[in-house]
């Protein structure tokens, strides 16, 4: 998008558009040197090192109706204090072109040397008009004077707000009690039938029921809607807003399996150190990385976590590694409802390690819990081993059907005690909670916590599939 015009260039246009009257860009003028990548935001470089010519200008295209911001960076490199203004050249009718309120740097002053400044410029096409628009930056240490086509940026432009919410809160107060219902082991509990919205005997809100509207953007390239991925609000666990992804990881990887020496293995159900804990909160959590990841039935698979972990720090700033915890009570049967689940989940007499709870960690996969309880209480209160009669009424077993279809269990990160057999549970292609060898492969479904700063734009998603909740970064 970059487009050179020479000084000799400048003045031969200038004698044809005005005839042998001068424009005056002869020597009060530096160079601008531009490196642009036309996005939306869109940045560019003027890099000041010279005061006697133009050689850069940079085009920016708009569409009809469209509105981007430039930031311009303008660098001075001479070794004097300059004089710039910021310019742009267009006929178009119907453009409103100003510097940003909230910009850091106004598009005209001086500039001392060596300094840096930042100048955000707001474009508004209010025509029915796609067009082109040339920006360059002039320079002087005299006095600048601008040609007849180039108009200084002067108006100032209040960018356009977006209105948002704590999703916390926002999903929080969606909830309106207007039904109770028991849970088939003594409980009374209290649902949202307009929001399939149901506060636990633990007081945590849930979504519940068949296809309830959790829907929301995630993991995206740029917040709110470009590149996402479509992940699940599981609910408010523990006062935190806990997301699972829509999707599995594309290969199927052990609870734990680590291979040492000679070829050795190794394994255990102690979630904290296990190499599916490891994995998701460092190479998944980086997202930058190539890495090995050993299984005992799919041998050793091959992960591009640029394509499959976190796709930047905008994502993670969202992660709660501070007050988050995850529970590890383990579970000493499957003849269980889910209240009993998450008692035993949640109560460090029901643990077998040491360590009951892990924080500084925000990344893991469902609870059996988080399982048993998404499922409708008024059509299902049996117990997780029999789950595959709540099918229909879970809105878990749409999100876990590929999985099931590739004949593959998910992965629970809820471990299980034997003292024969290293466990943890499951859920089988029957969409039953079973144990299953903590070595072999099964489906992940990552699981994290927000932290409670996390905005919601408000107004532009619903929560349904087709129209998710977006996140905002502030």
């Amino acid at each position: 998008m970059k487009k050179k015009i020479s000084m000799k260039t400048i003045y031969l246009l200038a004698v044809i558009a005005v005839g042998l009257v001068g424009l005056g860009v002869g020597s009060t003028y530096a160079v601008f040197t531009a490196s642009a990548t036309i996005d939306n935001p869109i940045a560019f470089t003027s890099n000041l090192s010279s005061v006697n010519e133009i050689i850069d200008t940079t085009s920016v295209n708009i569409g009809a109706n469209e509105t981007k911001t430039i930031t311009l960076k303008v660098v001075n490199t001479t070794s004097s204090t300059l004089n710039y203004a910021a310019w742009y050249n267009t006929d178009l009718e119907g453009l409103a072109i100003g510097v940003s309120s909230d910009s850091s740097s106004k598009a005209t002053g001086t500039i001392a040397k060596g300094v840096t400044k930042a100048i955000d410029i707001i474009i508004k096409n209010g025509s029915t008009n796609t067009t082109t628009i040339q920006f360059g930056v002039s320079s002087s240490v005299d006095q600048i004077s601008l040609g007849a086509k180039m108009k200084a940026i002067t108006n100032v432009i209040e960018p356009d707000k977006v209105s948002t919410t704590l999703i916390l809160n926002a999903i929080g107060g969606l909830y309106s009690h207007d039904e109770s219902v028991g849970d088939g082991v003594g409980n009374i509990v209290d649902i949202d039938t307009t929001h399939y919205l149901m506060l636990d005997p633990f007081n945590n809100l849930r979504y519940f029921g068949t296809d309830p509207n959790n829907y929301v953007l995630f993991n995206c390239k740029e917040y709110p809607d470009t590149d996402c991925e479509v992940w699940r609000i599981v609910g408010i666990i523990d006062n935190k807003l806990r997301l699972m992804r829509a999707e599995p990881l594309d290969q199927p990887l052990s609870w734990d399996y680590d291979v040492g020496v000679n070829g050795s293995s190794s394994f255990q159900n102690d979630w904290e150190n296990s190499t599916l804990f490891k994995f998701l909160n460092d190479a998944y959590m980086i997202g930058s990385q190539v890495v090995e990841y050993p299984t005992y039935d799919f041998g050793t698979i091959t992960l591009d976590m640029s394509k499959l972990g976190l796709k930047n720090d905008e994502t993670r700033s969202m992660l709660d590694f501070n007050e988050a915890l995850w529970y590890l009570g383990s579970l000493d049967g499957l003849s269980l409802p889910p209240y009993q689940i998450y008692i035993e989940e949640h109560d460090a007499s029901y643990s077998s390690w040491n360590n009951f709870e892990v924080g500084g960690m925000p990344i893991s996969i469902p609870y059996a819990s988080d399982y048993g309880y998404a499922a409708d209480l008024r059509q299902c209160t049996t117990y997780l081993y029999s789950y595959s009669s709540c099918v229909g009424w879970n809105w878990m077993t749409s999100v876990f059907a590929p999985t099931t279809n590739a004949g593959l269990n998910t992965w629970l990160m809820t471990s299980y005690y034997d003292s024969s057999r290293t466990l943890a549970v499951s859920v089988d292609t029957e969409y039953n909670v079973v144990t299953s060898e903590v070595r072999v492969g099964g489906a992940i479904y990552p699981t994290l916590y927000l932290n409670d700063n996390v905005l919601m734009v408000d107004g532009d998603g619903d929560g349904t599939a087709s129209n998710p909740y977006k996140l905002y970064v502030g």
